[in-house]
Order: C-alpha cells, then sequence, then structure tokens
C-alpha cells in the first residue's frame, strides 16, 4: 500500500458511503484514479467490506472481552481452537495476539445472565484452553473506528 491507498483506506473508514468524487478530491486523485485503487483494494482483500457504526441499544448492553490462554501453543491446538471459535454466535471478533495471553475475544451479550451463559456454555466447550479471564466495558472513551493510520 502506498500513501494514497492509506489515504483512500483512512477515508472510508471515517465515512464508508462516501461518493467516489468526493474520496477522489479528498486524497487528490483523479476519479478514475481513485475508483481503480478502491477496487484494488476490495479485491485484494485490504478492503473486506462496509459497515454501519450503530449505537448499542442501551447502556445495560454490556461490552465485554475474554482473554484466552490456551493450555499449549502448538499448532494443532491453534488450528482447533480457530476452528470452533468461528462457530462461536456470541463472539463478535477473535484475535490472536501477542503477550501473556493466546486470543482475544470480543463479545456483546444481551445482559450480564446471558454472558454468564456465553461464558460457562460456549466458551466452556473452546478446546485446549487452560485460562479465560473476562473483562466489561464500564465506559467507552474512544470507539476506535480508524484501524490504520
Amino acid at each position: 500500500m502506498d500513501s494514497f491507498d492509506q489515504k483512500i483506506v483512512q477515508e472510508l473508514q471515517r465515512n464508508g458511503r462516501i461518493t467516489n468524487a468526493e474520496l477522489a478530491d479528498k486524497v487528490g486523485l483523479s476519479q478514475s484514479a481513485c475508483l481503480r485503487r478502491t477496487k484494488n483494494l476490495e479485491h485484494s482483500g485490504i478492503i473486506r467490506g462496509y459497515s454501519a457504526i450503530v449505537t448499542k441499544p442501551s447502556d445495560d448492553t454490556p461490552l465485554m472481552f475474554v482473554q484466552i490462554t490456551l493450555d499449549k501453543q502448538s499448532r494443532e491446538n491453534f488450528s482447533r481452537f480457530d476452528e470452533k471459535v468461528r462457530k462461536c454466535s456470541s463472539v463478535l471478533g477473535c484475535y490472536l495476539v501477542t503477550g501473556p495471553f493466546d486470543y482475544l475475544l470480543i463479545l456483546r451479550p444481551s445482559d450480564f445472565a446471558n454472558f454468564n451463559d456465553i461464558f460457562h456454555q460456549e466458551l466452556a466447550a473452546l478446546p485446549d484452553v487452560a485460562r479465560r479471564i473476562s473483562y466489561s466495558v464500564v465506559r467507552t472513551v474512544v470507539g476506535g473506528q480508524e484501524l490504520v493510520s
């Protein structure tokens, strides 16, 4: 990705509904060059889709993070875990990370009772897990929309 591609991605992360004409003007390209680059970013998988930022229904709907540590860091364990966690409908995001644990999961249960069910049923059924630690978001300080800088 060159600097124009990075600018395109940044602008689309700010506003996925921007017109190609507006986008081209903001990044300093002709409309045809901007459209071609945007299509290339989509076809290469850098841009995987567009979505809406939705305000959660109420402040009672918790956002939860769960740290997962596998009992053994082997290719087989990672593959087994990856396959099973993709089938967990309650998991909004799952990230393999560096540091003192292996995965970070993001969940949006309907309430804390629902989180308890998810934690003790769905997440407890995941293979090769040595430890699960959960965190509840108390307040969002910055709602990170932009992932590429």
